[in-house]
């Protein structure tokens, strides 16, 4: 290569770069820590095409990952939500059942177990999918906690016929219940019926955790650079 073809070559090279400089992108790349003179040589006016190179793959293999991350985001979310809202929506109907039923003074005992069993029921498939993706946030971790609350009065809930394990799942004694229901009504509406029993916290809590239920597993965090979308396309 010849002199004038260098110098011509660096004369088109000093152009692109003024050029460039009106372009997003170049302003990115020259803002990301690292000086003019590391991309435009000082002593001939040429861009040095490496460090160029060089920074702009850094940049689209970040936005690359971010592309992965929200992928993955994406697919868990979509699972989660799949589970989450209809065991919600689920056990607050059967929340709100039970306690209309409880309320019911003209309802039979089996009527009232049949309900206390479908609430049940409701009740370990939501512990469950909270439990199952705790470690997804936690939001979802306070959740399931929150659910499990009725472990600490295990005690009381034993004695209707209603046991609950350390996650917070029920298992019904319908045997005992029945027992509970026949000798001791007053005591299986104190804990189950009324503004402060099981059903009725349980409904408030379902609703609750459906009306904010946006959220709960964390956005992929996105890399602080910019980078046009035709970019990611080209390169993606």
């Amino acid at each position: 290569m010849n002199v004038n073809s260098v110098a011509s070559m660096s004369q088109i090279s000093y152009k692109i770069f003024h050029t460039s400089q009106n372009n997003a992108l170049f302003n990115h790349v020259l803002n990301q820590g690292s000086s003019t003179n590391s991309l435009f040589g000082s002593t001939n006016n040429t861009l040095n095409y490496k460090n160029l190179q060089d920074i702009l793959s850094n940049r689209l293999n970040e936005h690359k990952q971010f592309l992965s991350d929200l992928d993955t985001y994406n697919k868990t979310s979509t699972s989660f939500y799949n589970d989450y809202l209809p065991a919600m929506k689920n056990l607050k109907n059967s929340s709100t059942a039970l306690n209309n039923t409880l309320s019911d003074s003209t309802a039979s005992a089996d009527t009232i177990i049949a309900k206390v069993k479908n609430f049940a029921s409701d009740y370990n498939k939501t512990v469950d999918v909270l439990n199952a993706n705790s470690n997804l946030s936690n939001k979802i971790s306070n959740l399931a906690e929150s659910f499990a609350s009725p472990k600490y009065n295990s005690r009381a809930f034993t004695s209707i016929g209603i046991s609950v394990n350390d996650k917070g799942t029920l298992t019904i004694d319908e045997n005992k219940l029945m027992t509970a229901l026949t000798n001791n009504l007053g005591k299986v509406n104190e804990l189950l019926g009324g503004s402060n029993g099981l059903a009725n916290k349980t409904a408030l809590k379902a609703d609750s955790s459906i009306a904010n239920s946006t959220n709960l597993i964390s956005f992929p965090k996105l890399v602080n650079s910019f980078m046009p979308g035709i970019f990611l396309d080209l390169y993606a």
